[in-house]
């Protein structure tokens, strides 16, 4: 009987270790399809983010579109402010400030270049495969200790 269940535990481990790797092998791999360039991918992702601001789409998820367009528009109305507060001649006393404040420079808007790279993000796979394993070794643990208790109770019960 000891070695029945010993295997069997052994054997839903192995399963659910293979499992777990299996899943990240495919999350790692969803990156970019095979057989893509670099080139091919930048310009689908470069299409896909101008269907998704023709559409209205890319609002987080949990938010509407309508609260995300607020949002963006809050955003951008809150950065013009800041922008002409900054860009307000040093002799005019602006709230905070006092007239020997320095002046402050205008930001630019922000530009999002597109994120380069071989499509294979080997620090999130390191994380993800390390994420695996405590899973694996967390899930072993808890049915060789359920195996223990059991033998143990089946030993106290024979005396």
């Amino acid at each position: 009987m000891k070695t029945k269940t010993r295997r069997l535990v052994w054997v839903i481990g192995l399963l659910a270790g293979l499992v777990l790797v299996g899943t990240v092998v495919a999350s790692a791999s969803a990156q970019r399809p095979a057989g893509m360039s670099p080139e091919d991918y930048q310009a689908l992702m470069l299409r896909s983010e101008a269907l998704n601001e023709l559409h209205g789409g890319g609002a987080p998820l949990g938010m509407s579109a309508a609260a995300y367009r607020a949002l963006v528009i809050r955003s951008q109305g809150m950065n013009e402010l800041a922008n002409s507060l900054l860009a307000a001649p040093a002799s005019e006393t602006l709230p905070g400030t006092s007239a020997q404040s320095p002046p402050y420079p205008q930001f630019p808007p922000a530009q999002v270049a597109p994120a380069e790279g071989s499509g294979f993000d080997w620090g999130t796979a390191g994380i993800v495969a390390a994420g695996a394993l405590v899973v694996v070794l967390l899930v072993a643990g808890g049915i060789s200790l359920g195996v223990h208790r059991s033998r143990t109770h089946r030993a106290h019960a024979a005396h």
